[in-house]
């Protein structure tokens, strides 16, 4: 589960769990400020901005080639170009730092720190767990008029991993993503991209590959909406990706820059070799 819906709204789940736990944090330091204890609410969100600082530029050093293409998109966070565990570390390491250059501070900077870190985990394992019925599900059994004029099964892909895009010509992060989609497509031929176009007349859809010079393969059209409701998609643009098998691995939910889009198909690669290994383990 990666967004939280509210009727035809979606809300990116990581940042809202975020500022779920920044308020907890702060709250808990603003209380013990009032009890007279030393003030740890700025203490709080030096750490909190450490983890996201950190997180952040891990991420852009791992995928260093992609941003230099164009290095302002290190900037636009939009991508949810994020590593976790380099957070971690680094808000691990500030809060010792600051816990022992003001002792003074220790007791309440324990407390704040500890209720943010309690309601960010569980928060985590709410979303996983909700996550689980979701994840693995099998490929959508629809057949989809193309833009050449032949009709696709989106179930007959199955043997290779494949990547669902759900956009639509009116969608701006959409149109900034379709050049990732369109260069991935020449440089990953193992990997089936298909792109849905959701509610738009094959007209629209042409006029505006055509305007932007945009040569696209797999190019489907989804008039009635039906793959965003059986992929349960509230917002687009939505990814989804699948193994050789036709199961969901994962999913993306808004705009794909390069680097993310790389770190979703590694994940989806390592997860088919794992799998792979396991069948050939079970045959031996």
């Amino acid at each position: 589960m990666d967004t939280f819906n509210i009727g035809r709204f979606a809300i990116p789940i990581a940042p809202l769990l975020l500022l779920g736990a920044m308020t907890v944090g702060t709250t808990v330091a603003k209380w013990h400020g009032r009890r007279g204890a030393c003030n740890v609410e700025p203490l709080l969100l030096a750490v909190l901005a450490t983890g996201l600082a950190v997180g952040r530029a891990a991420f852009i050093l791992e995928y260093l080639p992609q941003y230099l293409e164009q290095p302002w998109r290190m900037l636009d966070i939009r991508d949810q170009g994020f590593s976790r565990g380099a957070a971690i570390l680094a808000a691990i390491a500030m809060t010792g730092w600051l816990l022992w250059r003001r002792t003074q501070a220790r007791k309440p900077m324990l407390y704040s720190t500890a209720a943010t870190a309690c309601f960010w985990g569980m928060g985590v394992l709410a979303a996983s767990a909700m996550d689980g019925d979701a994840r693995y599900a099998p490929m959508p059994d629809l057949v989809l008029p193309g833009l050449d004029g032949n009709s696709m099964s989106i179930s007959a892909l199955k043997g290779k991993p494949v990547v669902i895009n759900l956009w639509a010509t009116w969608c701006p992060p959409c149109r900034r993503e379709l050049p990732v989609l369109r260069d991935a497509q020449m440089q990953c031929p193992d990997v089936a991209f298909v792109l849905v176009d959701q509610g738009e007349s094959a007209s629209q859809v042409r006029a505006y590959l055509a305007s932007q010079g945009l040569a696209l393969n797999n190019v489907l059209l989804d008039s009635a909406f039906a793959m965003s409701r059986q992929a349960n998609a509230k917002a687009f643009p939505t990814t989804l990706f699948l193994d050789e098998q036709g199961r969901l691995i994962d999913r993306h939910t808004g705009e794909l820059s390069p680097a993310t889009l790389a770190r979703h198909l590694e994940n989806l690669a390592a997860c088919t070799a794992q799998k792979s290994a396991a069948r050939a383990r079970s045959e031996f």
